[in-house]
């Protein structure tokens, strides 16, 4: 049984992305959850995104890109790194993403909670924390993608309860260390591996 807090590696990655890093940032150095790293890969940004992130990282924890891989091909690079292999979960980040402070924990519980969720992800909103952008996706009875969101609808907690869905946005999402060895070097688009095992 484990009694320590899982760890759990931030993995942000980065385009051309100086104008919001600072507050992506400073929300991860103010999460509350006790075990947390981040790892920052940048892809071939010509803003200074690279010089800003090792400024506030350290040069070791920033992987430096000659070419733009994507997001996939950034979370493929990002498995090579053999301390990658050593921590709980993998929370991965858009470069644009600000986090409330108890987001990351209360992600990890969300995945503890819950047996077999693979993947979990929050409800996503816009930078003023007004409005819903994101909550989880299923599909209709077409196959279709489905939302269950308004557009412009306003956040009131009406999304706050943890729900399954088929799967989350990749702006943030917790995967377990198991899972992402397993589905993530599986195939060419490890993202579409990961569907069905989402929860938000």
């Amino acid at each position: 049984m484990q009694t320590e807090e899982p760890s759990v590696l931030a993995v942000l990655v980065t385009r051309n992305g100086a104008a919001w890093l600072p507050r992506t940032l400073r929300s991860l150095a103010r999460q509350t959850h006790p075990r947390l790293g981040v790892l920052a890969i940048d892809n071939a940004s010509t803003d200074g995104s690279a010089t800003l992130l090792e400024r506030a990282l350290g040069s070791r924890r920033v992987i430096r890109l000659e070419e733009n891989l994507g997001f996939a091909g950034s979370i493929r690079r990002v498995l090579e790194v053999p301390a990658v292999r050593d921590v709980d979960f993998l929370l991965l980040l858009h470069d644009d993403v600000a986090l409330a402070p108890q987001a990351v924990a209360r992600l990890v519980e969300e995945a503890g909670r819950v047996q077999g969720a693979g993947v979990v992800g929050p409800k996503v909103v816009d930078w003023e924390g007004r409005v819903l952008l994101e909550v989880g996706f299923s599909i209709d009875r077409f196959g279709y993608p489905h939302s269950p969101l308004e557009e412009e609808e306003i956040d009131q907690g009406q999304y706050d309860t943890p729900r399954e869905v088929l799967f989350v946005s990749s702006a943030a999402m917790l995967i377990s260390a198991s899972l992402s060895s397993h589905a993530c070097t599986a195939g060419p688009e490890p993202s579409r591996r990961l569907a069905g095992c989402a929860r938000s």
